[in-house]
């Protein structure tokens, strides 16, 4: 499921409340952009559709959703975090050290670790959104946001959720269920009545990519964000990236599922727990 970013700070924000009706704060989402992300929320069946007579909008989550609310809320902290580090350094390019774009107010009020902003910082290194120079302590100095990161910064989306986008729509895999049918001995017309004619039909069953995509780049982005040795996490970067290329080189679900629990299975219980939902979403996005 890929949302825009305000609609992730509201999910971010209500995870916070306790439950009920609740008017969002402007610092969160500016009121004028309320019905948008009221029907983006609808629309991903992760709120209750109720329009208020008087006009506004209510926002009460599903009582169905509330664990896809919990996960959602999580990649809204990590993209928050790599959002104002592209934000800042495209408007002062070229200058200081990219340690001097630390969120001074944090996430919604929550403190910003120093081990999540080094992380959020590499992470973009890595995607190639911001470029800079290291120094010998590992520090970025005069960084710069990328052509990449300014396509990010004009989607509206988190940098995970961007990448899943592009992947998703750049990709020649077909979607959902596809059908051809091999026609010979006539014309369409007498196709469709059935005279003379052999009919040799196909059912495809493709990959969701895009749900897949999404779902293995935030559990990337926990594996980023998490408070784990070097050793555990080349460990696990490794298994996914095993998992990865077993499913798009047609391996069967079964051994997919073998790989994920693999995977599970070496992280701390927390972590694991944060992850299983991410993993059941990337298994839903493959063909049985």
């Amino acid at each position: 499921m890929i949302l825009t970013f305000e609609a992730l700070s509201v999910l971010h924000w209500f995870s916070e409340q306790p439950e009920g009706d609740h008017h969002i704060p402007d610092d969160v989402c500016p009121e004028k952009y309320h019905a948008g992300i009221y029907h983006e929320l609808v629309d991903n069946q992760l709120i209750i559709s109720e329009e208020r007579l008087g006009g506004g909008y209510s926002f009460q989550i599903s009582p169905r959703s509330y664990a896809a609310v919990d996960r959602l809320a999580r990649r809204y902290r990590q993209g928050a975090i790599q959002l104002w580090i592209l934000q800042r350094v495209a408007a002062a390019p070229d200058q200081g050290a990219a340690s001097e774009h630390f969120p001074p107010e944090g996430v919604q009020g929550e403190p910003v670790s120093a081990g999540e902003y080094e992380q959020a910082v590499e992470r973009l290194v890595s995607e190639k959104l911001i470029s800079g120079f290291q120094t010998l302590g590992g520090e970025l100095v005069r960084p710069e946001v990328t052509t990449t990161g300014q396509d990010v910064l004009e989607s509206g989306l988190t940098p995970a959720d961007w990448k899943s986008r592009q992947s998703g729509t750049s990709s020649t895999t077909t979607y959902g269920d596809s059908n051809t049918m091999t026609i010979s001995g006539g014309n369409v017309g007498a196709a469709q009545q059935g005279y003379a004619n052999t009919a040799n039909v196909t059912q495809t069953i493709s990959m969701d990519l895009e749900a897949y995509n999404a779902a293995m780049g935030h559990l990337r982005d926990i594996l980023a964000s998490a408070l784990l040795s070097g050793e555990t996490r080349q460990a696990a970067m490794d298994q996914l990236d095993l998992v990865d290329e077993t499913a798009k080189t047609g391996g069967s679900r079964q051994r997919i599922q073998g790989l994920l629990h693999m995977f599970t299975a070496a992280l701390p219980a927390a972590l694991a727990t944060d992850a299983s939902g991410l993993v059941f979403d990337l298994l839903a996005a493959i063909p049985q």
